[in-house]
């Protein structure tokens, strides 16, 4: 993802270093040519300036990206933007790669939608 433009506004330091610190040395190259430098950049100069709405899913059991801590940090980050129309949603049992056909997703999706509608 690290071509995404939106890959630089993932908390990846706080998420995902950790991790990296547990990986032995011989995978260390190898994952630093993957995700290049998107895995330094901290979000919150761009995530506390967002007043659109949101809809930010995560995946219950997502060990890439753990969901509590990054729903946490999104709700911090809105809410320093003064953002209120947001909102997080944890998928039970999704994983990290949440698309159109994961439990939940549509309802999320379409359920976040009419609020967001009606609301304009």
């Amino acid at each position: 993802v690290k071509d995404e433009a939106w890959a630089k506004y993932l908390y990846l330091e706080e998420l995902y270093i950790p991790q990296l610190e547990n990986t032995p040395p011989e995978q260390l190259e190898a994952i630093r040519s993957i995700v290049g430098e998107t895995l330094l950049n901290d979000p919150s100069a761009y995530m506390t300036r967002v007043e659109c709405p949101v809809l930010a899913i995560f995946g219950e059991k997502d060990v890439l990206q753990p969901s509590e801590k990054s729903a946490a940090l999104y709700e911090k980050y809105l809410t320093e933007a003064g953002n209120q129309e947001y909102k997080i949603v944890i998928l039970p049992g999704a994983g990290h790669s949440i698309g159109l056909f994961t439990q939940g997703y549509w309802e999320a999706l379409s359920g976040w939608l009419t609020e967001v509608v009606l609301e304009q």
